[in-house]
């Protein structure tokens, strides 16, 4: 799997590294995830939306269901996220939300990944909206930040002082890359 992968380039490396499998897919992961870091660490200070899946073909050749699965992973995935840290982060009054998005959402695209763009459009939607409800929890979102088209972050807190002791989830796609 990737986690042992990671694990063993970051004990080659002497790199100062946690891994932990998450399968967006499923939410009782994602909780679980969430709930490995505060209990090993006390705190979850960064998330970041990375998990994707993409697929490459004429639009008309998918089906609806092949559509909504790159849609569990690349939209839904994030949301299952949400769900379980960002009430951590509103709790502990700091953390930051990063979102991994892509620029093919703005135009310009290669042809034969419209499965994968609207998925990817559809996070980028779900992360505007999400900064603008963190308004509201106390949390800020730097308003420069929504223009960057390929990462978005949610952040809240000015800064996190000690990025080395920083508790990181990453999103992989470990669990989830079937279609």
């Amino acid at each position: 799997m990737q986690v042992e992968a990671v694990k063993a380039f970051a004990l080659e490396h002497k790199v100062d590294l946690c891994t932990i499998e998450l399968d967006v897919t499923s939410q009782e992961s994602a909780n679980a995830a969430v709930r490995t870091i505060l209990d090993e660490e006390g705190r979850l200070d960064v998330v970041i939306h990375n998990a994707g899946h993409m697929a490459f073909g004429p639009a008309e050749a998918f089906t609806p269901e092949q559509f909504a699965d790159l849609y569990n992973i690349n939209v839904l995935g994030t949301q299952r996220v949400n769900r379980a840290a960002l009430p951590i982060l509103r709790a502990q009054g700091s953390g930051l939300v990063v979102w991994v998005s892509s620029t093919s959402t703005r135009g310009g695209t290669p042809p034969y990944l419209a499965p994968y763009f609207a998925a990817k459009a559809g996070m980028d939607s779900l992360a505007v909206n999400c900064a603008a409800g963190a308004s509201k929890h106390q949390l800020s979102y730097p308003e420069r930040l929504l223009q960057a088209p390929t990462i978005l972050l949610m952040q809240a807190s000015p800064t996190i002082k000690n990025v080395r002791s920083c508790t990181t989830l990453v999103l992989t796609q470990a669990l989830a890359t079937q279609l």
